[in-house]
Protein backbone atom coordinates (compact mmCIF):
# COMPACT_ATOMS: atom_id res chain seq x y z
CA UNK A 1 0.00 0.00 0.00
CA UNK A 2 1.25 3.48 -0.92
CA UNK A 3 1.61 5.99 1.90
CA UNK A 4 -0.12 9.26 1.01
CA UNK A 5 1.64 12.40 2.27
CA UNK A 6 -0.28 15.05 0.37
CA UNK A 7 -3.67 15.58 -1.24
CA UNK A 8 -4.44 17.80 -4.18
CA UNK A 9 -8.14 18.60 -4.30
CA UNK A 10 -9.44 19.79 -7.66
CA UNK A 11 -12.61 21.78 -7.10
CA UNK A 12 -14.48 22.65 -3.91
CA UNK A 13 -18.06 22.21 -5.05
CA UNK A 14 -20.82 20.39 -3.20
CA UNK A 15 -19.29 16.93 -3.63
CA UNK A 16 -15.84 17.94 -2.35
CA UNK A 17 -17.40 19.85 0.55
CA UNK A 18 -19.48 16.76 1.40
CA UNK A 19 -16.34 14.62 1.27
CA UNK A 20 -14.50 17.03 3.59
CA UNK A 21 -17.41 17.00 6.03
CA UNK A 22 -17.53 13.20 5.95
CA UNK A 23 -13.79 12.96 6.62
CA UNK A 24 -14.20 15.42 9.50
CA UNK A 25 -17.21 13.54 10.92
CA UNK A 26 -15.29 10.25 10.75
CA UNK A 27 -12.16 11.92 12.21
CA UNK A 28 -10.28 10.44 9.26
CA UNK A 29 -6.48 10.27 9.17
CA UNK A 30 -6.50 11.96 5.72
CA UNK A 31 -7.13 15.30 7.39
CA UNK A 32 -3.70 15.10 9.04
CA UNK A 33 -1.99 15.23 5.65
CA UNK A 34 -0.98 18.31 3.72
CA UNK A 35 -3.83 19.50 1.44
CA UNK A 36 -3.98 21.94 -1.43
CA UNK A 37 -7.09 22.87 -3.38
CA UNK A 38 -7.28 24.35 -6.85
CA UNK A 39 -10.62 26.08 -7.19
CA UNK A 40 -11.55 29.40 -8.83
CA UNK A 41 -14.14 30.25 -6.17
CA UNK A 42 -13.68 31.03 -2.51
CA UNK A 43 -13.51 28.07 -0.17
CA UNK A 44 -16.30 28.21 2.45
CA UNK A 45 -15.13 29.22 5.94
CA UNK A 46 -16.42 26.02 7.52
CA UNK A 47 -13.93 24.06 5.38
CA UNK A 48 -11.12 26.08 6.97
CA UNK A 49 -12.51 25.03 10.35
CA UNK A 50 -12.21 21.39 9.23
CA UNK A 51 -8.77 21.86 7.65
CA UNK A 52 -7.28 25.22 8.75
CA UNK A 53 -4.00 24.76 6.86
CA UNK A 54 -5.51 23.92 3.47
CA UNK A 55 -3.69 25.81 0.72
CA UNK A 56 -6.06 27.48 -1.76
CA UNK A 57 -4.90 28.10 -5.32
CA UNK A 58 -7.65 30.32 -6.71
CA UNK A 59 -7.42 29.51 -10.43
CA UNK A 60 -9.39 27.84 -13.18
CA UNK A 61 -7.91 24.65 -14.58
CA UNK A 62 -7.85 25.09 -18.36
CA UNK A 63 -6.58 23.23 -21.37
CA UNK A 64 -3.72 25.71 -21.69
CA UNK A 65 -2.62 25.82 -18.02
CA UNK A 66 -3.33 22.41 -16.47
CA UNK A 67 0.17 20.98 -16.90
CA UNK A 68 1.94 24.02 -15.49
CA UNK A 69 -0.62 24.40 -12.68
CA UNK A 70 -0.56 20.75 -11.60
CA UNK A 71 3.09 19.86 -12.26
CA UNK A 72 4.32 21.04 -8.82
CA UNK A 73 1.99 18.43 -7.27
CA UNK A 74 3.10 15.56 -9.50
CA UNK A 75 5.27 14.09 -6.77
CA UNK A 76 5.49 10.67 -5.14
CA UNK A 77 2.89 10.00 -2.47
CA UNK A 78 0.50 12.71 -3.69
CA UNK A 79 -3.14 11.81 -4.22
CA UNK A 80 -5.24 13.87 -6.63
CA UNK A 81 -8.98 13.95 -5.94
CA UNK A 82 -10.64 15.44 -9.00
CA UNK A 83 -14.21 16.59 -8.48
CA UNK A 84 -14.16 19.40 -11.02
CA UNK A 85 -16.53 20.08 -13.86
CA UNK A 86 -15.53 21.10 -17.38
CA UNK A 87 -11.96 19.87 -16.88
CA UNK A 88 -10.64 17.15 -19.17
CA UNK A 89 -10.51 14.04 -17.00
CA UNK A 90 -8.58 12.00 -19.55
CA UNK A 91 -5.84 14.66 -19.79
CA UNK A 92 -5.56 14.67 -15.99
CA UNK A 93 -5.50 10.87 -15.84
CA UNK A 94 -2.65 10.80 -18.36
CA UNK A 95 -0.71 13.51 -16.51
CA UNK A 96 -1.04 11.74 -13.17
CA UNK A 97 -0.26 8.31 -14.64
CA UNK A 98 2.85 9.60 -16.42
CA UNK A 99 4.07 10.93 -13.06
CA UNK A 100 2.97 7.83 -11.12
CA UNK A 101 0.63 9.96 -8.99
CA UNK A 102 -2.55 8.54 -7.49
CA UNK A 103 -5.74 9.95 -9.04
CA UNK A 104 -9.44 9.45 -8.43
CA UNK A 105 -12.50 10.98 -10.05
CA UNK A 106 -16.25 10.40 -10.04
CA UNK A 107 -17.04 11.35 -13.63
CA UNK A 108 -15.54 11.85 -17.07
CA UNK A 109 -15.43 15.52 -18.05
CA UNK A 110 -14.06 17.62 -20.90
CA UNK A 111 -12.96 21.22 -21.23
CA UNK A 112 -15.67 23.65 -22.31
CA UNK A 113 -15.17 24.68 -25.90
CA UNK A 114 -17.03 27.98 -26.42
CA UNK A 115 -19.19 28.26 -29.55
CA UNK A 116 -18.73 24.59 -30.37
CA UNK A 117 -21.82 22.50 -31.04
CA UNK A 118 -21.55 19.17 -29.27
CA UNK A 119 -22.81 15.97 -30.80
CA UNK A 120 -25.46 14.66 -28.36
CA UNK A 121 -24.00 11.16 -28.63
CA UNK A 122 -20.73 12.51 -27.17
CA UNK A 123 -22.61 13.60 -24.05
CA UNK A 124 -23.65 10.04 -23.15
CA UNK A 125 -21.90 8.11 -20.39
CA UNK A 126 -21.45 5.21 -22.82
CA UNK A 127 -19.52 7.36 -25.31
CA UNK A 128 -17.41 8.89 -22.56
CA UNK A 129 -16.58 5.44 -21.16
CA UNK A 130 -15.51 4.18 -24.60
CA UNK A 131 -13.27 7.25 -25.04
CA UNK A 132 -11.76 6.67 -21.61
CA UNK A 133 -10.95 3.06 -22.48
CA UNK A 134 -9.36 4.05 -25.82
CA UNK A 135 -7.33 6.91 -24.39
CA UNK A 136 -6.03 5.06 -21.33
CA UNK A 137 -5.49 1.52 -22.61
CA UNK A 138 -1.70 1.98 -22.70
CA UNK A 139 -1.39 3.16 -19.10
CA UNK A 140 0.43 0.35 -17.34
CA UNK A 141 0.36 1.50 -13.72
CA UNK A 142 -2.50 1.27 -11.25
CA UNK A 143 -2.45 4.77 -9.80
CA UNK A 144 -5.75 5.86 -11.30
CA UNK A 145 -9.32 5.16 -10.32
CA UNK A 146 -12.37 6.57 -12.04
CA UNK A 147 -15.73 5.75 -10.50
CA UNK A 148 -18.49 7.10 -12.68
CA UNK A 149 -21.83 7.31 -10.92
CA UNK A 150 -23.55 9.10 -13.74
CA UNK A 151 -24.18 12.42 -12.05
CA UNK A 152 -23.52 14.20 -8.79
CA UNK A 153 -26.70 12.87 -7.15
CA UNK A 154 -25.12 9.41 -7.19
CA UNK A 155 -22.04 10.64 -5.36
CA UNK A 156 -24.11 12.65 -2.89
CA UNK A 157 -26.33 9.64 -2.22
CA UNK A 158 -23.25 7.51 -1.46
CA UNK A 159 -21.84 10.11 0.92
CA UNK A 160 -25.19 10.57 2.68
CA UNK A 161 -25.59 6.81 3.11
CA UNK A 162 -22.11 6.65 4.68
CA UNK A 163 -22.72 9.61 6.98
Amino acid sequence: MVKINEFLLLGMGSIMRSLMELLHHEKHEFLKNKMSCICPEEIPQYIYKIKPDIKHIKKYITESNYKKLLQPYMIPNCFVIDLTVNTDSIALIKLCASNNVNYINTSIEEYIKPNKQKNKEKLTLYYQDIQLQKQTKNIKNDTTQLHSMGLNPGAISSLVMKA
